[in-house]
């Protein structure tokens, strides 16, 4: 059975004036993928997924998600998909629990349970009643995650979501993502320049140098070819340019 598509980009171009951003992207996403694009700061993934969830229109080119363009149907487009963008923000004199609370006004959802059970997803239960104004940058990324599954989107859009978490952070929402992938077939697509997570994280991988996405294949096959995805990734440097 041929896989549905969750993210069409076609064409797609956002430059700014120092020349920076993304140029001619096309890439196709599929439905219960956990897809990575990878590449060194600067390279063009912010850009990229600040198009793809409205936050600034393309040059040229489109997206479509679940099948409607962002351009004509906006609304449609984005009804489905969860996202964190460059930080997690949050309401810092409102409690975690308030925070979600309010979150889900947006989506019409009134459902204590459900904001307990994605605070402990994201393991911050037992803060549920502390200010977000105390909560270090990877406690404020977990409460930015579980906002962002609150509604139980179809795709999250996660910008860089290791951000300021230890060890131990990292390694919960990489089993998040995996578990959630798994039993509520959610797509992901997430950015990252950390290497060994995207390795870790992502079914399939895309880098992107410059602007351009040069390499889209399943991890494993990646790996097939070389000793690691940081030896495929530094080749892939080595030919389109040093960082």
């Amino acid at each position: 059975m041929e896989r549905q598509k969750a993210i069409e980009i076609v064409g797609l171009t956002k430059t700014y004036k120092n020349q920076r951003g993304i140029r001619g992207m096309d890439l196709d996403v599929y439905q219960g993928d956990v897809f990575g694009l990878l590449g060194p700061n600067g390279a063009g993934k912010t850009t990229a997924m600040k198009v793809m969830t409205g936050m600034m229109a393309p040059d040229a080119g489109d997206v479509r998600i679940f099948g409607h363009s962002i351009l004509t149907e906006y609304e449609k487009a984005l009804a489905n998909v969860g996202s964190i963008i460059e930080t997690a923000t949050s309401y810092p004199y409102l409690t975690a629990y308030e925070n979600l609370k309010v979150v889900g006004r947006f989506y019409g959802m009134d459902d204590p349970k459900r904001i307990d059970e994605v605070l402990e997803t994201c393991g911050i239960l037992k803060y549920r009643n502390e200010k977000a104004s105390n909560f270090s940058l990877g406690m404020k990324q977990r409460l930015g995650i579980a906002a962002a599954i609150l509604p139980r989107p179809r795709l999250l859009v996660l910008d860089e979501p290791l951000n300021g978490l230890d060890v131990e952070g990292m390694v919960e929402m990489r089993n998040l993502v995996k578990r959630l992938a798994a039993t509520e077939s959610t797509t992901f697509f997430i950015s990252s320049h950390l290497v060994h997570d995207v390795e870790r994280t992502c079914d399939r991988i895309g880098v992107i140098f410059d602007g351009m996405l040069v390499r889209v294949d399943a991890t494993e096959d990646l790996l097939r070819d070389h000793a690691s995805l940081e030896s495929f990734f530094m080749s892939e440097v080595d030919r389109h340019g040093k960082l």
